[in-house]
């Protein structure tokens, strides 16, 4: 937060959870990941976790659930947040890990580039300036990647992914 307090935040989609009962009950696993490419799943029984958060604020229009997680494993770093008006060109990078609908387990993380285009079309009923929109730049964006943040260069989150609109 711009206090610099470390408290731990969560920021997703409101699809994936949005209830004050979701939030208490949520698990957040930590360190997942396979110990070679396309290696076995590692058991959840091995892995950090924190349980339970308070939820903060959620909104299915926008589709974000922000919460205070309860707590975090040692040994975390945290992003920023910018609260600014950004403007056009400025560059966007997310880092996914991707949960399509059907998948038995995540999909590798993923990382895309984007750039603000403040002059691109918008979706029905998405309007400025609660959504942003960009173009491609790299890397690209798979199905289960909503909520992920939305960074600038220095790790201060600007917002979350939801979904895309358009011919791309």
């Amino acid at each position: 937060d711009q206090g610099d307090t470390f408290t731990p935040y969560l920021l997703t989609a409101n699809h994936c959870f949005s209830t004050g009962d979701s939030a208490a009950s949520l698990e957040a696993y930590w360190d997942y990941r396979t110990p070679s490419c396309n290696g076995s799943i590692p058991s959840f029984a091995n892995l950090q976790r924190s349980s339970g958060a308070q939820l903060l604020a959620t909104q299915s229009t926008t589709d974000f659930t922000f919460v205070k997680l309860y707590s975090v494993p040692a040994g975390r770093t945290f992003l920023g947040w910018d609260p600014r008006n950004q403007v056009s060109g400025t560059v966007f990078y997310r880092i996914s890990f991707p949960f399509p609908d059907g998948a038995s387990q995540p999909f590798p993380a993923s990382f895309s580039s984007t750039t603000l285009d403040s002059s691109a079309a918008t979706c029905t009923g998405r309007d400025r300036p609660y959504f942003l929109y960009s173009v491609q730049g790299q890397g690209g964006v798979y199905g289960g990647s909503s909520g992920s943040p939305a960074m600038t260069s220095d790790g201060a989150v600007l917002g979350q992914l939801l979904g895309a609109c358009g011919p791309n």
